[in-house]
């Protein structure tokens, strides 16, 4: 049997290009010369571009919110009782704001013992 005449919607739907031209897109925003922003695609396959699998922006996390002093406590009461480097346990013991993240806590405390270190001075 012949093939189905054309529909309205296939006329209408541009033909995709060659996977060549796709890799020369993430060539060039890799390179910074294309019109978009940079993408995190090193670890891309061949197959990734043709299944629509493109890598996820990293990056801004927002606006950031300024420790409290409250937090500063929760965070050398945490450090106290279950030891520097136990940053996950520790944000999910304490009612921490819910930006949050372990390695924030690690940064924090990193910046309080080397204020405290300076002071000592």
């Amino acid at each position: 049997p012949p093939p189905p005449p054309p529909t309205a919607v296939a006329a209408a739907t541009p033909p995709r290009p060659p996977p060549s031209a796709w890799r020369m897109d993430v060539a060039n925003l890799v390179s910074g010369e294309g019109d978009g922003e940079k993408a995190a695609v090193a670890d891309l396959e061949d197959g990734d571009l043709a299944a629509g699998r493109v890598p996820k922006r990293r990056g801004s996390r927002g606006h950031y919110t300024r420790f409290s002093r409250e937090e500063e406590m929760m965070l050398l009461d945490g450090v106290r009782t279950m030891g520097a480097g136990k940053w996950k346990l520790i944000l999910s013991s304490y009612p921490f704001h819910h930006k949050r993240s372990a390695v924030d806590l690690k940064d924090k405390y990193r910046n309080i013992t080397r204020r405290r270190a300076k002071g000592a001075r």
